[in-house]
């Protein structure tokens, strides 16, 4: 094998001189227990010792000088590192040895933690990235700021108008919550937007079932709006069929968008690269985000005249309404996330009577899509784990370039240590020239 890889240029039946000191102890061992013999004859081993010495410069004589099986565990697996950097330079960035080892020394302890905890010891998920800078931090911070903006929202919307009524601006700090206690759930929704989805009969179907339940449910909507209007003695027939079918339009044009909206969102199952996966969830929760918030907008004016119904009948009818939107729609976007947005629009139905700006609730409601992406997390446990160079600004492009160069491996969506053996080496070793080791997980809950 190593004549076959390393020919004299001289005589192609003889190996080259560099590697003549290995291949005489080799021959002077005949075929003992000698720990170089025993270890150029693990496939893994003898990967490492031709990858390690490919460059023409290097000396792979020092092997000679290595007595035990540990010793040369420690040399061969801590010149991997610098040899695949040598022949698979990263492009238009630049990585040290010491540095990208360290790196590949956080995976492998979130790894081992993970195992620890009841998930997988093999299998790197990005969007499960975000404990390796600590159970709560990143997953805290994300909810910090996801409820900061829904506050802030919350603010300009009760001041834009002047002195609004009390009972919206209750429903909204409600809806502040439901965002804070989404957002603060050690497990969130995973998603991509899959267009191709809709060219199958399968998802066609699919839809075709949650529209034959969430048209009922808007229509069933302005039903509520009648008994609503009777409370408020709205006797007026006009207003009052007025109110019923404008309700009605609001359901009809809410389930159709959500629900056709859910045709190109599936769980990822398989991608071609790392970073492949932060770029299609960071895609999808931005898109249900703007989407859900420019629904919310034109759906308003189709309630937006005054009407006489007055605020209790609207708070009672939009509740109606859009819970029952919400339980339709919940098995396409989660439970949580439609009776969330039930409720949200369902208490916001009398913004537009005392006067607070829809323009700015919208957005609002669009946050609870936010808060349920892990993606926001993940941003803070990178900054985190940055600051503390236990992983570069970017996981995802290191993944990148790891994938690209042969030290991991794809299995669906989750990201694999090539060689097994390496990953236990890199979670256990010692670090003396590598400063402190990258601290560990905090102790949470199993997780899948």
């Amino acid at each position: 094998m190593l004549t076959y890889r390393f020919p004299d240029p001289a005589d192609r039946r003889r190996i080259e001189s560099r590697w003549r000191p290995v291949v005489e102890r080799l021959t002077a061992s005949n075929g003992g227990d000698d720990p170089l013999v025993v270890a150029l004859g693990s496939p893994l081993r003898l990967f490492l010792t031709v990858t390690a010495y490919r460059h023409p410069a290097s000396t792979p004589d020092e092997l000679t000088g290595l007595v035990t099986a540990a010793q040369l565990d420690e040399h061969l697996f801590a010149r991997l590192v610098p040899a695949v950097l040598e022949q698979h330079p990263p492009t238009g960035r630049q990585y040290e040895s010491l540095e990208v080892t360290r790196w590949l020394t956080t995976l492998a302890c979130h790894l081992a933690r993970q195992g620890e905890r009841g998930g997988s010891s093999s299998d790197l998920r990005l969007d499960r990235l975000w404990p390796a800078a600590g159970w709560r931090a990143p997953r805290y911070a994300a909810t910090a700021v996801t409820t900061t903006a829904a506050g802030a929202l919350l603010a300009v919307g009760a001041l834009a108008g002047g002195p609004p009524d009390v009972r919206p601006v209750l429903g909204l700090a409600a809806l502040v919550m439901v965002v804070a206690w989404i957002a603060s759930q050690p497990v969130v929704d995973l998603r991509r937007l899959d267009l191709s989805g809709l060219r199958t009969s399968a998802e066609r179907r699919r839809i075709g079932r949650l529209l034959a339940i969430g048209l009922p449910a808007g229509l069933a909507g302005g039903l509520i709006v009648a008994f609503a209007s009777n409370a408020v003695e709205l006797v007026n027939l006009v207003d009052r069929l007025m109110v019923v079918l404008k309700f009605c339009a609001l359901g009809l044009v809410g389930t159709l968008t959500i629900g056709l909206g859910s045709g190109p969102t599936t769980r990822p199952t398989a991608i071609d690269r790392p970073a492949r996966l932060v770029q299609q969830g960071t895609v999808y929760t931005i898109a249900a985000m703007v989407a859900v918030s420019l629904t919310f907008l034109l759906t308003d004016k189709l309630i937006s005249g005054k009407l006489e119904a007055g605020v209790q009948g609207q708070l009672v009818s939009g509740l109606g309404t859009w819970l029952a939107i919400g339980l339709a729609i919940g098995s396409a976007i989660g439970p949580v996330v439609g009776l969330a947005a039930g409720l949200a629009v369902g208490l916001n139905g009398s913004m537009h009577i005392v006067g607070l700006p829809f323009a700015v609730i919208a957005p609002m409601i669009g946050l609870i899509f936010v808060a349920n992406s892990p993606w926001p997390r993940y941003l803070f446990a990178a900054i985190l784990l940055a600051h503390r160079g236990d992983l570069p600004r970017r996981p995802a492009v290191f993944m990148d370039w790891a994938y690209q160069a042969g030290l991991m491996r794809l299995s669906g969506i989750a990201v694999q240590f090539r060689h097994r053996e390496f990953q236990t080496w890199l979670a256990t070793r010692e670090q003396p020239g590598d400063g402190p080791r990258p601290r560990l997980l905090t102790t949470g809950p199993a997780r899948p």
